[in-house]
């Protein structure tokens, strides 16, 4: 649809700026967005040079006009609309049609809680049960975490294709929000491609041209599915080295990583990534040593491929820092193991699109040139952070354990603050956290921390 179409227009008085409430805002959605007050009308209205056109909601209007154009007619035209709670954002989305997009938004039962709160669920756990715990303990939002989505039998695969992972279906796709959304909840992001997806792109191999088509178009089925980040951690070790022991409040189990437990760095066999086999067949041997030099320009080639697909997607793609942030593991180099390498990798292919999936625990975990309330400032000042992982930790690499939310090194507090200052209205997990001594640990973990959560987004929103 092109230009504007309007059933009736109405002259309204206007309205003083300070009445308005209104906040330049970014969406996780689509690139740029104001937020503002809207009426408690069955239809919202939008403003042309001081005239009032009818919105139908689902519908979108497009103008050349820039954003802050339009912010100043609304601050000098807007009709007079009380107290009403209902919101409504202007979308500013140059990547795909250099016009403003205005979409509704749906109020969320909770009121107007810029930042969301959300619970990251593997394969198995993503169950209609788990579901409407999510809603029960305040969640709005789920993170999908898929890496192991074939091999887990949660997903119907052709038999002997499980560890070739077949591309995601915008039909796969497409049900698993369904479902979601059944239970009153959002899906937020997909964490994490499948092994079998992607290991020659990882690896440099001669398959990496295909697999990168098939990384397109997981892309451009989860843009058509609805579904707007995809996380991932550019790494061929993986979250590698952990170990569990009683390290949080009371004894509660919790996992870490400590020098002297940790097993050797031995090199990678090959037909493994990340942990996971992907060939059982692989020859004998292993994938040798990777440089950070070799490192870097795979991760190049992945950004300015995938990009501009995500671009046109609207589908923000989201790096993981690396766990453990060790320089090299396995005889293997890494990307983001200091917090100001997350600005290596925004500058390397410059878009909005190419985002940061924030773990606020790795990064407390590093050494480097600045401290986690210093990285949180830098990139969401940046607005480059797609999503957040919220968890607590204490010490650094090579001796850290994960704790309770409120018990770690970090203030946590301050770090909502942060967000909050640079106008952040993405989603919140947990990631992991310690369990609880009792017969649901898991649960019991996860309902404490987004309690937590959910106490302190509500605070900081309020002040």
């Amino acid at each position: 649809m092109s230009g504007w179409m309007c059933s009736r227009q109405a002259p309204f008085p206007a309205l003083p700026a300070d009445h308005l409430a209104l906040t330049k805002r970014r969406s996780p959605h689509i690139h740029g967005g104001t937020t503002v007050t809207a009426p408690p009308y069955d239809t919202h209205c939008l403003l042309r040079e001081r005239q009032v056109v009818e919105w139908l909601p689902g519908i979108g209007y497009r103008t050349p006009r820039d954003a802050d154009s339009i912010v100043a007619v609304l601050r000098s035209s807007i009709a007079q609309w009380g107290q009403a709670r209902n919101q409504f954002t202007l979308w500013y989305d140059p990547p795909r049609t250099a016009h403003l997009l205005f979409a509704s938004s749906t109020p969320t039962l909770e009121g107007c809680c810029l930042m969301k709160l959300g619970l990251g669920l593997y394969p198995r756990l993503l169950t209609p049960e788990n579901f409407r715990f999510a809603r029960q303990v305040g969640a709005t939002h789920i993170v999908a975490h898929l890496p192991d989505w074939s091999a887990s039998g949660q997903r119907q695969v052709p038999a002997g294709q499980e560890l070739q992972s077949p591309i995601w279906s915008y039909e796969e796709l497409r049900h698993l929000r369904s479902t979601i959304n059944s239970e009153g909840l959002e899906l937020a992001a997909i964490e994490n491609f499948e092994p079998g997806h992607w290991y020659d792109i990882l690896l440099d191999g001669p398959k990496k041209t295909e697999q990168m088509d098939g990384l397109k178009q997981i892309i451009r089925n989860m843009g058509k599915a609805g579904i707007p980040v995809m996380g991932y951690n550019f790494s061929m070790a993986g979250v590698w080295g952990r170990t569990t022991g009683p390290w949080a409040r009371g004894g509660a189990l919790s996992v870490g990583y400590v020098e002297e437990q940790a097993p050797p760095h031995d090199p990678i066999p090959n037909g493994t990534i990340w942990n996971m086999v992907y060939d059982r067949n692989a020859p004998a041997g292993d994938i040798g040593t990777v440089s950070s030099e070799q490192l870097w320009s795979r991760f190049g080639y992945f950004l300015k491929e995938l990009v501009p697909v995500a671009e046109e997607a609207n589908v923000r793609l989201a790096l993981h820092p690396d766990d453990p942030p060790l320089a090299s593991v396995r005889q293997t180099a890494r990307l983001v193991y200091r917090p100001e390498l997350y600005q290596r990798v925004i500058d390397t292919v410059p878009s909005y699109y190419n985002a940061l999936e924030f773990c606020q625990g790795t990064i407390a975990e590093m050494h480097g040139d600045m401290d986690i309330y210093e990285a949180v400032d830098r990139y969401a000042g940046q607005d480059r952070i797609a999503y957040v992982h919220f968890r607590n930790v204490k010490g650094k690499v090579p001796n850290y354990h994960e704790v309770f939310v409120d018990e770690g090194d970090m203030d946590m507090i301050r770090t909502l603050r942060l967000y909050k200052k640079h106008g952040y209205d993405g989603v919140c997990i947990p990631d992991h956290t310690p369990g609880l001594e009792c017969g649901a640990p898991w649960h019991a973990g996860m309902a404490y921390a987004l309690g937590y959560m959910r106490a302190a987004i509500r605070m900081i929103e309020s002040e």
